[in-house]
């Protein structure tokens, strides 16, 4: 990183037209991923909601206690979806404000919320390639225990 920004230090960077077409393009894009990851996830919490309902309505008859679970783990994957779909939709509206108006504040707001955006990303995948090997390694344990 102190690579880049010794690169940098002695020119300023230029963002020409066709730069600003491009920042515009995928600014509409972002934006349009970022509304309907919002609806996803508002489906996602609704679904959530509707089988916590019904899991508490049938939970003699059905075994409520697992819908109840399922419906709580779809409510959390919707929390945890929120901040990247946040900061997309932050990307593109920041960016497409940068555009218009040139404001190198608001082109440098919406690069830092792409910038979240990616690190929240690649912590997640992470996190989820850990438990992957982990669980992986669990599997292995367990089978040459029962062998």
């Amino acid at each position: 990183m102190e690579t880049l920004d010794k690169d940098f230090s002695n020119s300023d960077l230029v963002i020409s037209t066709q730069s600003k077409n491009f920042l515009k393009y995928a600014a509409k894009w972002a934006s349009f991923l970022a509304i309907v990851g919002f609806v996803s996830l508002g489906l996602l919490v609704l679904g959530g909601l509707i089988m916590l309902f019904i899991g508490s309505q049938f939970s003699g008859v059905l075994g409520g206690a697992p819908i109840a679970v399922f419906s709580l783990i779809y409510i959390g994957i919707a929390a945890l979806y929120f901040f990247p779909i946040y900061y997309l939709f932050q990307f593109g509206q920041k960016i497409k404000k940068a555009v218009r108006s040139t404001n190198q504040n608001d082109l440098e707001a919406g690069f830092e919320n792409l910038k979240s955006c990616f690190k929240f990303l690649g912590i997640f995948t992470i996190v989820i390639l850990s438990l992957y090997i982990l669980m992986f390694l669990v599997a292995i344990v367990a089978g040459s225990a029962f062998r």
